[in-house]
């Protein structure tokens, strides 16, 4: 089903238990070949959440990046990826806790 909105990424890591440590909602603004390229952190409490919500019911461990469209019909997510996103490094500079201590 082809949604449309603008696109959001959740960039995540999560502990035990897919319990959240971070999640810093992106933006996007322009891809290329199914990566991002261009896009800005953004304060959507609402994708935190439903991002904590995604980690914790999948028991994600690590990197996460949950993609979703908010269009007319609020948010719909379309896609989980256990690993850091194409434009991670933004959410990295928005808060350094997404890299955790080694």
């Amino acid at each position: 089903e082809y949604v449309e909105g603008q696109e959001y990424t959740g960039e995540g890591i999560s502990g035990t238990e897919g319990r959240a440590r971070s999640v810093v909602p992106r933006r996007r603004h322009g891809g290329e070949s199914g990566k991002s390229v261009t896009g800005e952190t953004v304060e959507r409490q609402d994708i935190i959440e439903y991002c904590k919500d995604v980690s914790r019911k999948f028991g994600l461990f690590g990197p996460s990046c949950i993609q979703c469209i908010d269009g007319s019909d609020g948010l719909q997510f379309i896609e989980v990826n256990t690993r850091f996103g194409a434009g991670a490094i933004l959410s990295v500079q928005a808060d350094e806790s997404i890299i955790p201590n080694v």
